[in-house]
């Protein structure tokens, strides 16, 4: 009898996973809020890094990548939600602040993935953490305009 409960456990336990991440993207694609769009990202963000965590232990690196490729078009969605809000984040960094912190989290994730894959398995994975690393650095320079050695803001 638990035999037969562990493995409705087993079998049950994705298929929550797969609603739990349709639950989340359709809260993530109807905000149109900026702000509560980025903090949706996040969550969405956690439940696609476990699950490319779980793809590329099974060694399905196809759907780790798909995975993470939908991490990056979605985290660039909320950038350019917030971008276009005309927010400044210097004077108000909710959801710039929050994109950042899980971009940089997301970097490391990334960084763990790309060790554990083969080597042929790494050329997309590492274009991804150049491309994530990018949207990263553009956040800190939202977040921080005046940096040592870069020019003052304009206006």
């Amino acid at each position: 009898m638990a035999l037969g409960a562990g493995l409705v456990l087993l079998v049950a336990a994705p298929a929550r996973a797969q609603d739990r991440m349709a639950e989340l993207r359709q809260q993530f694609e109807s905000e149109t809020d900026p702000v509560r769009k980025a903090k949706a990202l996040t969550r969405l963000g956690d439940a696609q890094w476990d699950a490319a965590r779980k793809a590329s232990a099974a060694d399905d690196y196809a759907e780790a990548r798909r995975l993470v490729l939908q991490y990056l078009d979605d985290t660039e969605t909320a950038v350019k939600a917030l971008k276009a809000s005309g927010i400044d984040a210097e004077k108000k960094p909710r959801g710039f602040k929050e994109l950042q912190i899980h971009a940089r989290k997301s970097l490391r994730e990334l960084d763990q993935m790309i060790l554990s894959v083969p080597a042929e398995e790494r050329g997309s994975l590492e274009v991804y953490r150049r491309d994530l690393r990018d949207i990263e650095k553009q956040l800190i320079n939202v977040l921080f305009p005046r940096q040592p050695g870069k020019e003052a803001p304009k206006g």
